[in-house]
């Protein structure tokens, strides 16, 4: 789910008399729900030229006629379906340029690519990343992720999936390496990322979804951990909803809180099964700074009890 937040609470009665707690608030894990847009269809968005060292690939290295060593060699040229083991702090911007060498899939990893491209610099600049095409380049990344996962943006979202950008490295650049990839990875908890045993490919699709699901431990007006719904929680993501197109000026603090609160409530109470019963019930809506980010989802949360 989608950085930041604005926490305040409201309370309101059902015929229980048991509590509704109404809250204002967006969690997000870097890389997730940040950009709109749409999909395209082929998780490799890069060009798959032969090999040159203007296009990204990688000379080997090999000796010069006085014996001396040629070219340092560079990180490989990712593929999509490469694994990878990516730490929790390589996936906290949405760019990095940390190096993961690709591991094999059936064993323990943490991250998968699932596109890849070519990368612009700025001309003259040896080698410098154009930040404006790198921009691009991740809502780019989302739209793939949207597609190689199998569900929709609504899914998505609702997910503990995210993404990051990946460059070359500053030697790797000087060296004429070309390329970015974007890697997927989930979290379990703050500070760690899912092991996963297997690809990612269409997670989201069908009854799979569910493993993937957000959940939050805590109270939900103080801050709490977002994690896998497989760990303990108090509070499960239901349902996400998309507040306002790209271009969409921000509707206001009241007019967005008032939205979710009447959407949610309608919601988690068919979700309960039987709203007069009582349930309690919370949301997350994007505040003025998310909106101007791009994230322009709000979630609704039933509480679980678990």
């Amino acid at each position: 789910m989608g950085p930041h937040a604005d926490e305040t609470t409201g309370r309101r009665r059902l015929r229980s008399g048991r509590r509704v707690l109404a809250l204002a608030t967006v969690l997000v894990v870097t890389g997730c729900g940040l950009f709109g847009g749409g999909s395209g269809d082929a998780a490799d968005t890069g060009p798959d030229e032969p090999a040159s060292a203007s296009d990204g690939s990688e000379p080997s290295s090999r000796p010069s006629d006085d014996g001396t060593a040629g070219p340092r060699p560079q990180a490989p040229r990712p593929s999509v379906g490469d694994c990878r083991r990516l730490t929790w702090q390589d996936t906290r911007s949405t760019v990095t340029d940390a190096g993961s060498d690709p591991t094999r899939c059936h064993t323990a990893h943490t991250a998968e690519t699932f596109a890849r491209g070519t990368l612009d610099v700025v001309p003259g600049s040896g080698g410098e990343p154009d930040t404006r095409r790198l921009g691009e380049t991740s809502v780019q990344c989302r739209s793939a992720l949207v597609d190689w996962l199998g569900g929709d943006d609504a899914a998505y979202e609702l997910s503990m999936f995210a993404y990051v950008v990946a460059v070359p490295t500053a030697e790797d650049l000087a060296a004429g390496a070309r390329w970015w990839r974007c890697d997927v990875f989930a979290t379990t908890r703050p500070g760690e990322l899912t092991r996963l045993q297997t690809t990612t490919r269409r997670a989201l699709a069908g009854r799979t979804a569910d493993r993937w699901a957000t959940c939050v431990r805590g109270r939900l007006d103080a801050r709490p951990e977002q994690v896998l719904c497989r760990e303990p929680h108090d509070w499960r993501a239901v349902s996400a909803h998309r507040l306002g197109g790209r271009g969409a000026d921000y509707p206001g603090r009241n007019v967005v809180a008032e939205r979710m609160r009447k959407t949610c409530q309608d919601e988690i109470g068919a979700y309960e099964g039987d709203p007069l019963e009582g349930f309690d019930y919370g949301w997350l809506r994007p505040t003025l700074a998310d909106w101007r980010a791009g994230q322009r989802f709000g979630f609704c949360f039933a509480e679980t009890r678990d």
